[in-house]
Order: structure tokens, then C-alpha cells, then sequence
């Protein structure tokens, strides 16, 4: 449902994230989009789908295609670019966050990245702990669920800016880690 393993595809940094007995994909998937938005709206999203599964349908409502692919908006709440009386704001898609929550999980139930080096003839393969990984991917989730940037709006401001649109909107709100 609206990501697959192939988001993935070629991400050095998660090689047995399309191993299925290393890791289950669709459960993470599924755990992480309920956290992030609710149970309703997550059903919502899920009766919208087309008959892949996998994307929404062209014929689901516009607002789940907002929160699902991004969109840029006005609202009354100004942005914060230089301009006084701008109103526009560009909100990026619950896809980046649920991929940055994903790659999250992996890192807790994988604590060490193995990279494979080549030394002259020689292959190494060394060991490396995830924790800084872990660290930046989560802060990076942070800030587009609920940290508003010039650049784009969180998960949070998006809904706020059209809550009678997600009155069901239940989602998780994250704090940056700093170590």
C-alpha cells in the first residue's frame, strides 16, 4: 500500500530490507502509516486503493491524494518566506515519511549496517553500528511530520491548515533526538 520494496531499490544503507525473513515489509508498513495517521483515514486510504493495491485510485477523493502525494495549497496561515503577504504552502506527501519510517524500524530491528569492501584483490566486509543512522533518519521523520520549515509544511501543519477536511486525523507527533 502505497510504497513498496523497490522505493528501496539500490539503498546501500538497507540491504536486507527486501529480505522477507529478515524483515517484514508490509506489517512495518502497516504499523508505521496507522501511527502516523490514524486508523480512520488509514482505512480511508486503504478503500481507495486501486486494483494493485498499491496506489490510490484516480477515482479517490482529492483530499487523500493531498495527504498521500503532497500538494500545494493556500491558507490562511502565512508561510515564512519573505514576501508579507504570502499565502501559499507546499506540503510534500505522507510517501517521504512513511519511507523514512520504514528505513526507522529498520534500523532498530537491525542494529549493524554490513558494507563490503574491495582492498586491492581483497573483499572486506565491516561491521557498522546503525545508531547515527538511526539518529538523522529519525530527525529527519521529526521534521516532516511536525516541524514546519520555508521550505515545506509538516503533516501537522498541513492538517491543521485543513482540519474540517481531517476531522478523523490521529497521528503521532515526534520530538527531534539529539545525542
Amino acid at each position: 500500500m502505497l510504497i513498496t520494496k523497490t522505493y528501496f531499490k539500490g539503498d546501500c544503507d538497507y540491504p536486507r530490507l527486501h529480505c522477507d525473513s529478515c524483515f517484514h515489509f508490509d506489517d512495518v508498513k502497516e504499523k508505521w502509516l496507522r501511527k502516523l495517521i490514524g486508523n480512520c483515514l488509514y482505512n480511508e486510504i486503504k478503500a481507495n486503493l486501486d486494483v494493485n493495491g498499491i496506489d490510490l485510485a484516480d477515482t479517490a477523493p482529492q483530499y487523500l491524494k493531498d495527504l498521500v502525494n503532497g500538494v500545494e495549497y493556500n491558507s490562511i496561515n502565512s508561510c515564512c518566506c519573505s514576501c508579507s503577504d504570502c499565502d501559499t504552502r507546499v506540503f510534500g506527501g505522507i510517501i517521504k515519511i512513511l519511507a523514512l519510517a520504514i528505513k526507522y524500524q529498520y534500523g532498530l530491528e537491525n542494529p549493524y549496517t554490513y558494507k563490503v569492501m574491495v582492498v586491492g584483490t581483497e573483499k572486506i566486509e565491516k561491521k557498522i553500528a546503525n545508531n547515527r543512522l538511526k539518529m538523522s533518519i529519525w530527525n529527519k521523520l521529526t521534521k516532516l511530520n511536525n516541524v514546519h520549515d520555508c521550505t515545506c509544511v509538516s503533516l501537522w501543519d498541513f492538517i491543521n491548515d485543513n482540519e474540517e477536511i481531517y476531522k478523523t486525523f490521529r497521528g503521532l507527533k515526534t520530538r527531534i533526538i539529539n545525542y
